[in-house]
């Protein structure tokens, strides 16, 4: 079984980039919804992927 785990992910509900938040973040920015279905997709095209939890956030 893999896993996508979320972290806190740029939506109109949550709109608001602070410096304090991109500090906590290693990328240097929040997540995107795009970031997260990339790597749902990468795992349904995948044809063998070990079991792992990938976090994106």
């Amino acid at each position: 079984m893999n896993t996508v785990s979320l972290g806190v992910v740029h939506t109109p509900m949550n709109p608001e980039v602070t410096p304090e938040l991109m500090a906590r973040h290693p990328l240097g920015r929040m997540e995107e919804v795009d970031d997260d279905v990339q790597a749902i997709l990468y795992l349904e095209q995948a044809s063998f992927v070990p079991g792992s939890a990938s976090p994106t956030g």
